[in-house]
């Protein structure tokens, strides 16, 4: 598996989490939707998902561009009301409620942040 940071700074959190070709998440979408096309050199293919930790802006902000281009979007119910972000594409996932996305299994659980409803994600393919 590999992790490549996107941007890791207080102005902005994304990350891609790439098990395969075939396997990829994004955790977090703080930076500029057009900056990561530029990363990923437009290539979105086996792109599963985004998974938001929490909803300060430098993990969240740019998640609606994510869903505006066919990418489900992954967050607690709190992380999105806070941010009233509704959708098909955008996904409630619940502490301790394993999930799959394409191979990915998920398991999201709680930590103490300042925010409405934080989870840490632990996955294993």
């Amino acid at each position: 598996m590999k992790l490549k940071v996107l941007g890791s700074s207080s102005s902005g959190n994304c990350y891609l989490i790439e098990a395969s070709e075939k396997d990829k998440l994004i955790l977090d979408a703080g930076i500029n939707f057009k900056e990561v096309q530029r990363e990923l050199r437009f290539d979105f293919k086996g792109i599963q998902g985004v998974l938001i930790t929490h909803e300060h802006m430098d993990h969240l902000k740019y998640a609606p561009s994510f869903a505006l281009n066919g990418i489900n979007v992954y967050a607690s119910a709190g992380t999105f009301e806070k941010l009233e972000l509704k959708g098909h594409r955008f996904k409630i996932i619940k502490e301790l409620q394993q999930f799959e996305i394409g191979n990915f299994i998920i398991l999201p659980f709680d930590t103490q942040h300042d925010a409405a409803e934080p989870l840490r994600i632990f996955n294993t393919i």
